[in-house]
């Protein structure tokens, strides 16, 4: 009964252990197979311009959570040079400075997203 036990606690296992790896492999290669260079190249159908589109919605995301991580930072830095710490007010300004970045960055893509999704559109209106 022992060997029996052993046996379904080691096939069970497996099964999660292949299951847990393949859908994370599933992710790494989603991300690896978007060639923007390529996408952007190639577009021609509402699909492909909707796909571009969602890149750079995604990296908007991406740079609008950095840019609202550094201007948290930046107020922490800036608290803590008030209290007599001042060597941290320069890392403050670049913390700020680094927000302001991740803001532009973000409404670029935002921007370029936004001209995909009108190609979407257009190509659409083609067919």
């Amino acid at each position: 009964m022992r060997g029996l036990t052993v046996r379904v606690t080691l096939a069970v296992f497996a099964l999660v252990a292949a299951l847990y790896l393949s859908t994370q492999r599933v992710g790494v290669a989603e991300a690896q197979t978007f060639n923007l260079e390529k996408a952007v190249t190639e577009a021609k159908t509402p699909a492909e311009h909707e796909a571009i589109a969602s890149y750079y919605d995604k990296e908007a995301a991406t740079a609008k959570d950095k840019a609202a991580e550094h201007r948290r930072l930046a107020e922490i830095y800036r608290t803590q040079a008030a209290s007599g710490r001042a060597p941290l007010q320069p890392m403050g300004m670049h913390c700020q400075q680094l927000a302001q970045i991740y803001e532009s960055a973000a409404a670029d893509d935002d921007a370029l997203a936004a001209a995909h999704r009108q190609m979407a559109q257009e190509a659409a209106q083609k067919k």
